[in-house]
């Protein structure tokens, strides 16, 4: 048994796959989430739910990381007149 909001659930794993039991029958865990998620975050008080916006991870910034110093391999460019 576990919690999804207020609401409680049955959950099992079938071929890799995460069910959550609905009614008489199963649903997939993305199936469940986008049609309770909406009515959960309702019964909880956070008001309207807006689909959230995913993006991809930014990629990091090699050339600043914090607490380091410039590698001793690193060459400064010059410019030779």
């Amino acid at each position: 048994m576990y919690c999804f909001g207020t609401k409680k659930t049955n959950i099992k794993l079938e071929k890799g796959l995460l069910k959550v039991r609905v009614g008489g029958g199963y649903l997939s865990i993305e199936e469940f989430v986008d049609q309770y998620l909406p009515i959960e975050y309702e019964k909880m008080g956070f008001g309207g739910f807006e689909e959230p916006v995913l993006q991809a991870p930014a990629s990091p910034n090699r050339n600043s990381s914090p607490g380091r110093g410039a590698s001793p391999n690193t060459r400064k460019s010059t410019q030779i007149r």
